[in-house]
């Protein structure tokens, strides 16, 4: 604007009051000349490849059957898109069901005998006999520490290694 005003480069840097320098005003007025352009050239990237559409279909699928994982919804939404060889990977699926306020955890099936009535009944009763403990002689164990996903051996040899 202030080239086109008749300005010239060390004017307009006065006129910026000194926050542009000269060598940049002369690189801006290079690229209008040549290319005509007046804005910043958009960074690479990859730009987005799926529509709000495949992300509502994703986020309706996970609404439908929070137990699927990635690749069940990337199954489905194939099937609904009819995009059969479009790749959709489990970082993109997690980036959109994290816009839509899900979170991914593992899922494990409950057995079925935890919930028969005779397993409510017995932990009915556990609760009741619970109730009427006397609660000055109970210990409490804290199971920090704890790890489910080692076996005795590898706790023993880890132990074994400190020392």
């Amino acid at each position: 604007m202030k080239f086109n005003q008749g300005m010239s480069a060390p004017e307009i840097v006065t006129a910026l009051e000194g926050r542009v320098t000269e060598s940049t005003v002369y690189s801006i007025l290079r690229v209008f000349k040549d290319e005509n352009r007046q804005s910043k050239k958009k960074k690479g990237g990859s730009s987005r490849q799926y529509t709000p559409e495949d992300w509502k279909i994703i986020e309706t699928i996970q609404a439908e059957n929070n137990g699927y994982t990635y690749k069940q919804i990337r199954e489905k939404w194939r099937e609904r898109t009819g995009k059969l060889t479009a790749k959709l990977s489990n970082s993109t699926i997690e980036r959109i069901l994290q816009e839509f306020d899900y979170t991914t955890k593992n899922l494990e099936k409950e057995p079925a005998a935890r919930n028969t009535p005779e397993a409510i009944e017995f932990r009915k009763n556990y609760c009741i006999e619970a109730a009427g403990w006397d609660m000055n002689e109970l210990v409490y164990i804290d199971e920090k520490g704890f790890n489910l996903h080692q076996t005795g051996g590898e706790v023993g040899a880890r132990e074994e290694r400190k020392r």
